[in-house]
This record gives structure tokens, sequence and C-alpha cells, in this order.
């Protein structure tokens, strides 16, 4: 079934699909420390701006973690910002040039895909600074290690995300959930979680053989899997050389967040769409996100007079949108207004549209930023490229909206408000002329279709969407057991080692001070463990993926080692010979120091920086800085080829291993037991032994205890499927533990040398909730920090108390 006959269908069941704000779950979660990661444009941000108001009101800490260009949008509304990098104009720019599946050629041969892959490493790399660096991302700071914070001081305060909310297409966030052991909670505009109802918005799929259900639910794995083959590389490498995480297979991580069950909302009004009846209970449609603007909003004179003169403007507008002719663009629209009749608002958004030689006419006006909150209010209809913020924003003031897509959820949207009736059916910018897009404005103007947008935004505002979707984050919490054991009302953040006390930051920074407590004497608090590892379905599958992956890297790294030497030996070298336009060698070293601030001059009006002048003026002789580089590039190529090969029987064996543990999954066997989280040598010795012990004792016993559990369950069924069960335990669980003892023994060192030599971390989280813990303690006072140590002390007496 398409989307759009689906979601006419069950529009009548949409009164079931959301949660009342007043929907009680439970007690509400402590405050946490909440960063929320988003990647696109200003229509992906500004929901979540909106959430991140909402979470801020009730007690969190919010960070809103996204790219430099939106931190004034971000911070005008009072919430942190944090820059992962990335540049949203590029981005919005090469998606208009390729707005299907895969890139066109031209994209690859201009490097513009390279481009656009160094950007998403960025991402990677800054959404994972978002969860526990200090400051915004751009300032420079002290990398956490600095624990001098306080209320008076001017160093930001410092963070370790509690939480993580983000867009699946930021990408970084299970991964940097993964290790944190902190929960996950996406939401999105747009459906990415697998469904029989309907296809997946990016693809375009016939029906097939195979049936409407299977085809529908077949899209979304087909968009899972591209993903991994384009980007599974770099987010490997964001694992083992940022996080100090085991890589994944890319043959298997498709489906990743659909078989973990990681909560989704869906920020979208069930109006619009409603919930289909295959999505559990850990996916939710919440209603729009609206944000409200951050101050009242003054219209210059002139544009409330074009306003007032004459009959309602319609408004234009795409917004974050780039294409490669703007003029072009302009004339088209310009001429369809003039077909159409109408007066018109004209933004000109990211493409500068109406800028340059073109000659408005006096029925259009030319717009910068103006809040579409108030803006709306003011036109007969809505022409806007089908963003999901625009696309809310028209709604919810009721005006018939007409949608021009250009690439990814657009087409869905103007699907969407086209089911409503809200709108005409939406036409490509592709296949846009000026004939087709007045007809199309003709259309929104229809006396019915402008009463059917009011009536949706009628419904539209009786929504609470933020307050819904907050709700969904809270109830997927699950925190009530994860307080402080003092402080009831604060988040726990460290356990003491062998114990099941559990403190919060300013409880355990108090103890500390006092000399209550150690700092080897505590360990963090992991509130969740995600069981990340490949699933394959069989030993024989698991083992030979394995291999072949391994393999693979082993021909790649083998083919890319002389490659790498051959590029830094005919690379042109940076030794300055005087003769071009940087300053030369005899120049810089015959400056003082009053040369050096000469420097700093010549740095804002030449192309050569100070750094560069004095990298240049330090630099080898080129033959020698030429063997510098080819030696470098050899040990690095040597490096990798030798972690490649180091590195395969760990993959091969744990690839058996998880294979012969699946099968007992996959029949419903509940008894098999998942191994716990390697770290190190030890730990993976420790687990590599009871998973080989384990592996034999619940082989042989389950011959016997399996029958007699199923036959408590099911009867005499159950005692035949039993001992099916049995059966195959007695030959799959021994197999399974006699891999487990290699492939985890090496996964321990493997992580060792992970720890050892690479980035720690571990520490700066520990330096980052001990400065957290410091800085609260300047909100209590005396008394309430004494009251921590009195409650402290008593815990430890009935403690002693209980082992007497």
């Amino acid at each position: 079934m398409s989307l759009r006959r689906w979601a006419i269908s069950t529009r009548h069941e949409t009164e079931s699909t959301t949660s009342s704000p007043e929907e009680t779950f439970g007690p509400p979660p402590p405050p946490l420390n909440i960063v929320i990661q988003i990647v696109g444009s200003r229509g992906d941000v500004q929901p979540f701006v909106a959430l991140g108001c909402t979470l801020k009101e009730f007690g969190h800490r919010v960070r809103i973690a996204t790219h430099a260009v939106f931190k004034s949008f971000v911070e005008e509304y009072g919430l942190e910002f944090f820059n992962i990098g990335g540049n949203p104009e590029e981005l919005m720019a090469f998606m208009v040039r390729n707005p299907g599946l895969f890139p066109n050629y031209d994209a690859v041969r201009n490097g513009d895909v390279k481009i656009q892959r160094q950007n998403m490493t960025d991402i990677l790399n800054g959404c994972w600074k978002s969860c526990v660096e200090i400051g915004d991302g751009i300032a420079p700071h002290d990398g956490g290690n600095n624990t001098n914070f306080g209320p008076g001081n001017s160093k930001p305060k410092p963070f370790v995300a509690d939480a993580i909310i983000a867009n699946p297409p930021s990408f970084a966030h299970i991964h940097c959930a993964e290790k944190l052991g902190i929960p996950l909670h996406l939401m999105f505009t747009m459906p990415y979680s697998p469904t029989e109802a309907f296809p997946h918005p990016l693809v375009s799929i016939r029906m097939s053989e195979l049936g409407s259900n299977i085809t529908n639910r077949l899209s979304y794995a087909l968009i899972e899997r591209l993903t991994w083959h384009g980007l599974g590389d770099i987010i490997n490498k964001f694992r083992e050389s940022t996080l100090g995480l085991e890589p994944l297979n890319i043959m298997m991580a498709a489906g990743l967040l659909t078989r973990l069950k990681i909560p989704y909302t869906y920020c979208w009004s069930p109006y619009l769409l409603p919930k289909p009846r295959d999505w559990g209970a850990h996916i939710s449609i919440s209603g729009f996100y609206f944000l409200q603007s951050s101050s009242e909003f003054k219209p210059t004179p002139d544009l409330v007079k074009f306003i007032e003169d004459g009959d309602p403007p319609i408004y234009v507008g795409f917004g974050s949108i780039v294409v490669d002719n703007p003029e072009a663009m302009t004339s088209m629209v310009l001429e369809a207004i003039r077909l159409a009749g109408v007066r018109a608002l004209l933004s000109k958004g990211w493409s500068d549209l109406g800028e340059g030689d073109i000659e408005l006419p006096e029925t259009v006006r030319l717009l910068d930023n103006v809040p579409h909150s108030w803006l709306f209010q003011h036109v007969s209809a809505v022409v806007h490229h089908g963003g999901a913020g625009t696309t809310a924003a028209g709604l919810y003031a009721g005006k018939p909206t007409v949608i021009v897509p250009f690439f990814g959820d657009q087409s869905f949207w103007g699907e969407m408000v086209a089911n409503a009736g809200a709108g005409p059916q939406p036409i490509p910018y592709a296949n846009q002329t000026a004939q087709t897009l007045a007809q199309q404005i003709i259309d929104a103007l229809h006396p019915e279709l402008k009463i059917r947008a009011r009536h949706l935004g009628l419904k539209l505002q009786d929504e609470q969407g933020c307050e819904n979707g907050m709700n969904s984050f809270h109830r997927s919490l699950r925190y009530d057991n994860s307080r402080c054991s003092i402080l009831h009302d604060k988040l726990a953040v460290w356990q003491t080692r062998g114990t099941l006390t559990r403190l919060s930051a300013v409880a355990a920074a108090t103890l500390l001070e006092h000399g209550l407590l150690r700092l080897q004497d505590l360990e963090p608090v992991r509130h969740r463990v995600y069981h990340i590892e490949d699933r394959p379905i069989d030993p024989i599958s698991g083992g030979a993926s394995a291999f072949l992956s391994s393999f693979g890297d082993i021909l790649y790294q083998t083919y890319d080692l002389p490659r790498q030497i051959t590029k830094a030996a005919t690379k042109p070298s940076t030794w300055n010979n005087g003769s071009s336009s940087n300053l030369s060698l005899h120049t810089v070293s015959e400056i003082g120091s009053e040369g050096r601030a000469s420097m700093n001059t010549l740095r804002e009006t030449s192309k050569t920086s100070l750094g560069a002048a004095e990298a240049s003026s330090n630099s080898l002789d080129p033959s020698l800085e030429k063997a510098q580089d080819v030696a470098l590039a050899t040990v690095k190529g040597i490096g990798k080829l030798s972690k490649a090969v180091l590195t395969t029987p760990l993959y091969f064996t744990m690839g058996i291993a998880r294979g012969f543990q699946n099968i007992p999954i996959a029949y419903n066997d509940t008894t098999v037991r998942r191994p716990e989280k390697v770290d190190g040598i030890q730990t993976g010795f420790e687990v590599a032994v009871s998973q080989f012990a384990y592996g034999f004792y619940d082989g042989i016993s389950g011959v016997v205890t399996q029958p007699f559990e199923g036959a408590k369950e099911n009867g005499a069924l159950g005692f035949i499927t039993g001992i099916g069960k049995g059966i195959g335990g007695l030959v799959l669980k021994p197999g399974a533990g006699l891999f487990a003892l290699p492939a985890y023994t090496l996964q321990g060192i493997s992580q060792e040398v992970r720890r050892v030599f690479g980035t720690n971390y571990e520490r700066q989280i520990a330096y980052s909730r001990l400065a957290q813990g410091r800085d609260e303690m300047e909100l209590y006072s005396n008394e309430e920090l004494q009251s921590i140590v009195l409650n402290w002390t008593q815990l430890q007496q009935e403690k002693i108390g209980e082992e007497t």
C-alpha cells in the first residue's frame, strides 16, 4: 500500500496515537545533563530547540549539539550550544545536486563525495565531544581536566551527558551511548523505523511479486544497508580510534537500532500520519514541536504597509535550499506569481533569491529573516521546499501549503499535506515550470482547500507536541533504580567498588572533600548496556563473514601501503625557498621580537599565517623532509596492515562463537547467557573462562532441565519442545564456549592495547564528573553538605550491622 492510501485509510485512528501531557508514568526522573545531537538545516534544528526549552523548564540541563551556523539561534533561547562541525550549506547544495540515493558521477569526480565524507568524520568526532567536553566546541579550552569551576568562575561548567537525544542522521548517537553507558532516544521528522504499512520516504519502490507489505519493510533495510556501505568505514574508524570500541561487521550492522529497540519519538502530527500497527511500544508519535518566538517580533513599517495594501499575499521561500542557479529559480517563481495573479512575499533564503540584477514587480516584496510564527498569520498561502519545520508552521497557522520538494523527506511532507487536503499534490523542483507552480498556487487558494487547511490548523493548535515528546523521553529512561543512595532526587553517576552504594556527582565530591572516600573507591555507573556485538545466524556464516571482512581489510591495506608511500614521495615539498609569496627563510631567521609583531600584521593581509611562517623557518631540507614523510607513511601503513593481520583470529573466532550462541536464541532458548562487557585483559580472561565453563555446563544440564521447564510452562508440548532445545544446546552451547575461550581472551588483549595507547577518555570523564560535583557543592549550604556526610555515615553503619 502506498503512503498516501495508507495515511488516508487510517486517519480516523489518530486519537490513540499520542499520549496526553498529563499522563502519569511513575515518579519524575532526576535532573539530567541532556545532549541533543542534530545534523541538518535550520528546519531540522528548530523543533529540537523547542523540545530543549521544554526539557530545560522541567529542570534538565540541555545542550544543543549542532552546526556552528546555528549558535546564535540556539543561545537566543537560553540553551547551551556545542559545535559538532560540518557545513549544512555545503550539505544542502550537495543534496540538491544529488537528490537520489546515489551521488552522480560528477560528485565523485569533483571531490564532492570526499568532502562530505570528511564532513561526516568531523561530525562524528564533534558529537562525541559534545557528550564529554566543556565549552561550546568553538572556543579553546583545557580539555576538561581543569576542575576549578564554580558559579563565580567565568569558565564554562563541566559537562558529561546523562542521556542523548538525537536525529538519526547524526549517526554517532548509539556509539556514544554505548561508550558512556547512557540512554539514547531518537527523534525525527520522517519515518525511519521499519513498517509494512508504507515504504521508506527516501525510496520509490514499485510493487513486486513479494507483495507490498514485504516490499515496504525491505525498503528500510535497503536504506540502512546503503548507509552502512557508504559510511561504515568512517563509523568503524570513529568507534576504534575515538571511542576505543570494537568495530562492527558492516555486513551485519544494518538494522542495529531496530534490533536494540532504541526508543523513537516522531515529531509530526498523527492527524497527518498515524502510528502503524506494527510499531512497538518503544515508538511513539508526539505531534509537532512548535517553537515560540524568543521575543516579540516588530515588523518594519514598509512590511506592514505592503501586507495591508491589498489582498493578503502568499509566502514563497525555500529556506536552507542552495541551488546552483538562483537567478533562474527567481525568474521562474516571479513568473508563476504573475500568472497566478497574486501578491507575494519572497524570502531570500540561503540561495539569496531576488538578489542581483533582477527587478522585482510592485506585487512582490523581498524578505530577510522574519519569524514564521508571525509572518504566516498574515499570508493567504505558503509555498516552500517541504522542510519539516516550515511545513509544521504553515499548517499550524491554518494556511494552504504548496510544497516544491528538492530531496530527502520533502516529498514525504508534500504527500502528507496533500493527503490531509491542505494543499495540492507536490511537484519536484526538477519538474517545475512557472505554469505548473502558478496552477498549484491557484489550486491552493481554492475556498474548499482553505477551509480544510484552517480546520487542520485548529487541530494542531490543540496538540502539545513538546510535552508529549518530553513525556515519551521520560518514560523510556527507567531511572528509578539509578538514583543516588544519599540524595534521592539526584542521578547516581558513581558507584563504590564492591558495593551497591550509588552516589551523585555532588555527594561523591562532598565525601571526597571530607576524606571519607578515595577516588580509587569509585567507578562510573553504566545506566545502559548495549549488546551491539554482531549476531550472525550460525557459526559458519559468522566465521565466514568475519574472515572475508578481515581478508578484505588485509588486501586493502596491502594495496594502500605502497600507494601511501608513493603519495608521500611525490608530495610537493613545503620547504620555502623564498621564491613564493610566503616569507623567505632568510627573512624569517632575521626577524626579532619586533619582526614577529610585524608578522602578526602580515597574517591579516596575506594567505600565510604566522604559524605557517614559523613552521617554514624550522622546516627541514627538502630531501630530509621527503624522507621523513616517506618513513612516516611506511610506519603508519605497516601498522595498519599488522593490525588487520593480527585481529583476524579475534574476529574469526568471535564470529564462530557468536554464531553458536545465536542459534539457541533464534529458537527461543532463554537460558543463553550474554557475556559481560570486556574492557581489558582481566575482564577478557574472566569472560572467556565463564563462557567456556557455562557453555559446557548449560549444554549438558539443559538436556535434563529444558524438558522440565518446558513442561511447567506448556505441558506435554512444552516437554517435547524442551527435549529439542536440550539436544540442540548439548551441541551448540559447548561449541560456543570452546570458541569463546580464545575469542574473548583476544578481545581483552585488543581492548587493553586500545586503552594503553588510545585516548584516555575515561580519565577525562572522571575529571569532568568531579568538577561537576565540586561546582554543585557551591550551591549547597554547610548544613546540607554536613547532612550528606551524616547520611553516608549512617549508611555505612547500617551495612556493618547487616554484615554482623
